[in-house]
């Protein structure tokens, strides 16, 4: 078969794909003890962040496990899509929704979120929680997500950051280079999982570079917050 750069970006999606199939049963325990618990409450402050929309139809990419996707029903939305490339993980997210009474508003979905099944300008809002440097191509991903986002509608994304103080961010950077793979591989039984978090964080661009994309695929950021000192952060962009 000749390589192509679309085969090599094909695998890496599958690459990542299996990468989290592999962790999905201990996924969320091993976030909550990495983070001390902070993932729920950064989750929480990305909901609240969100401008209302009544009705609203939103779709979560990258969903995962489902955590962000139900506290989106905070919102009281129209409809949730959550939407993932990882059997397991949306195995693991349909596990949760089963103690859920509201789930009928959840719908999963196992697709490919660079190329998603839906119509241009569908939906008022879409959140992507700690998955955007997952994806290949920024300028690729955030064309996709405009595609099938409305106009004026919302996108929300909590994600980590490259910190782009090389003094203050000593602490972070040996807990992300040398604390999180250690304690993850010990955790998940697996020795590239979470060397792959790690590598991904450390390698990824700083908040500052991320805004400018938002900016130059055509979105407006209207609320950004750094939080826990800029460990994670919170942007709010509108189409």
């Amino acid at each position: 078969m000749k390589i192509t750069s679309s085969n090599i970006v094909s695998q890496q999606k599958e690459n990542v794909g299996k990468m989290f199939d592999k962790i999905a049963k201990r996924y969320d325990l091993i976030n909550h003890i990495l983070s001390f618990g902070m993932d729920r409450l950064w989750r929480k402050k990305m909901v609240s962040l969100i401008p209302k929309v009544d009705n609203a139809y939103i779709i979560d990419i990258a969903t995962g496990t489902g955590d962000l996707a139900i506290e989106l029903l905070a919102l009281n939305p129209k409809k949730i899509i959550g939407i993932d490339i990882s059997v397991n993980m949306l195995d693991k997210f349909k596990s949760k929704l089963k103690k859920n009474n509201r789930s009928g508003l959840i719908e999963i979905i196992h697709a490919n979120v660079e190329k998603m099944p839906y119509e241009n300008n569908k939906f008022d809002i879409i959140t992507i929680a700690f998955g955007l440097r997952n994806f290949y191509s920024h300028p690729s991903a955030l064309a996709e997500i405009k595609r099938v986002l409305k106009p004026s509608g919302y996108i929300a994304v909590l994600e980590f950051c490259k910190t782009e103080n090389k003094i203050t961010g000593i602490p972070q950077r040996f807990y992300i280079n040398k604390v999180v793979p250690s304690i993850g591989k010990r955790l998940s039984k697996n020795n590239s999982a979470y060397q792959y978090l790690s590598d991904s964080i450390s390698g990824y661009c700083t908040s500052t570079e991320l805004i400018r994309y938002f900016r130059e695929g055509g979105f407006k950021i209207i609320n950004y917050q750094a939080l826990i000192g800029g460990v994670a952060h919170v942007f709010i962009a509108q189409k």
